[in-house]
Formats: C-alpha cells, structure tokens, sequence
C-alpha cells in the first residue's frame, strides 16, 4: 500500500509542477499582451475619404506631436485590423493621402493606419471605414 500511495503522491507532484508552469506562462503571456498594448495609442489622424464604386480615395494629416517614420494602412472586409499583418497592406510610406484601387462597389470596408518608428515598430494608430 506504501508504494502506491507513494506513486499516486509522486503523480500529484508532477501534476502541481505541470500546472504552476502553465499558470506562470499564463501571467507572463498576459503581461507581455498588457505592455504591448499600453505601447502604443489611437490619434485622431483626422481621416476623409472619398468612395466610388471602384475605388476609396484616402486622405490624413498625423497630428504634430507625432514623429513617425512611416504610415502602414491596412484594410479588411469584416472587422477592423488588429495588427499590422491583419488584413491587405493598402498603403506603406510617407505621404498623407492614397487610392485604394482594389475595391468592389456596395461593399464596407475596415481600415487601420499604423504609425511607425524607424524600426518598424508602432508607435499610434487610427481606424476608418468606408463603403463603396
């Protein structure tokens, strides 16, 4: 009897150690999602756009407290993107104003505008939608 309540104590052990590295992944995860949110802020980008039935003409300022070195404008068809590879990459670069072309009338499109730093990083955002 020894042995087998010494297994099953054993057993339990390894089932304790199992679940208090999931529950510390867990918290670690969490934090890390917590940071990356707090990193970075939605601006008011002041956004118009003019829509057709084959195309979205898009226009923005950044506001002056910005410094990005880039914009990234992303768009989706059910929902705003979450992230910068959540959806078609419309526009990438410097200027305040784009076409996206590549639309089909009667149709609501999300977009998100991503400002970023030299590295890539997202630094403030803006969302916008639109239907043809």
């Amino acid at each position: 009897m020894d042995r087998v309540a010494l297994k099953m104590n054993e057993k339990m052990n390894r089932t304790s150690v199992v679940h208090i590295l999931y529950l510390s992944l867990f918290s670690l995860l969490l934090s890390v999602s917590i940071s990356l949110a707090e990193s970075y802020q939605e601006v008011d980008m002041k956004i118009m756009s003019v829509p057709t039935d084959w195309s979205i003409r898009l226009t923005w300022s950044i506001p002056k407290t910005m410094k990005p070195s880039s914009v990234l404008l992303i768009r989706k068809e059910k929902g705003y993107p979450q992230f910068k590879e959540d959806g078609k990459v419309v526009y990438f670069g410097k200027a305040i104003s784009t076409v996206d072309e590549d639309v089909v009338a009667d149709t609501e499109y999300f977009y998100r505008f991503f400002l970023l730093n030299s590295k890539g990083e997202v630094i403030a955002w803006d969302q916008h939608k639109e239907k043809t």
